[in-house]
């Protein structure tokens, strides 16, 4: 669990859109990913596990509403 709690969370820095100006829905979807991911990235690092893993699924469900789009 912890492993790929610690995947997803590199996956996450990689990922993390910039914007500027006007933002279509794709990029306010990825706004909030890269929100998710920085508190995700808390809890593993505060080692409250149980929180990552729910984090974890609501980044996947916004992931799936990008690739969506």
């Amino acid at each position: 669990l912890h492993l790929s709690l610690r995947r997803q969370r590199q996956m996450c820095i990689r990922d993390r859109p910039i914007y500027e100006g006007k933002m279509s829905e794709k990029q306010i979807l990825q706004d909030e990913l890269g929100r998710l991911c920085t508190l995700q990235n808390k809890f593993i690092d505060d080692e409250e596990y149980e929180k990552a893993e729910i984090t974890k699924r609501k980044i996947n469900e916004i992931q799936n509403k990008i690739d969506k789009l």
